[in-house]
């Protein structure tokens, strides 16, 4: 019995060194964009063939942390260019987005956000 427990624990220990870490994830921050923690970050995830990009918290705020515009357009304008400085990181562009969320906090104003999104 002691002999099949030494064998297993060499086993397992020999194993244990034979996974291959998997670094996949990564964290950035583009230059061109303000950034809060908290907001503004993307994360990729390398899916071997491909890379999914994942953003989330992007706000009308300029390249100094200006808040831009005091109307649905400009600030829709801006929340697109720090979009696409990011994307531009990555080798991406708007057309590589699959969806979109979007917060809106005067309903009666998605007209105005969908005319400088289409």
């Amino acid at each position: 019995m002691k002999k099949i427990f030494i064998l297993v624990f060499i086993e397992f220990f020999l194993f244990s060194f034979s996974q291959k870490k998997m670094d996949n994830v990564e964290f950035r921050n583009s230059a061109e964009v303000f950034t809060i923690k908290g907001l503004s970050q993307s994360t990729s995830i390398d899916c071997g063939n491909s890379k999914m990009i994942f953003l989330s918290g992007q706000v009308p705020l300029d390249k100094a942390g200006n808040l831009v515009g005091n109307d649905v357009e400009k600030q829709t304008q801006q929340v697109f260019k720090n979009i696409e400085n990011i994307l531009k990181e990555y080798g991406a562009t708007g057309k590589n987005i699959v969806k979109l969320g979007i917060f809106i906090t005067d309903i009666s104003k998605t007209p105005d956000f969908r005319k400088i999104r289409d």
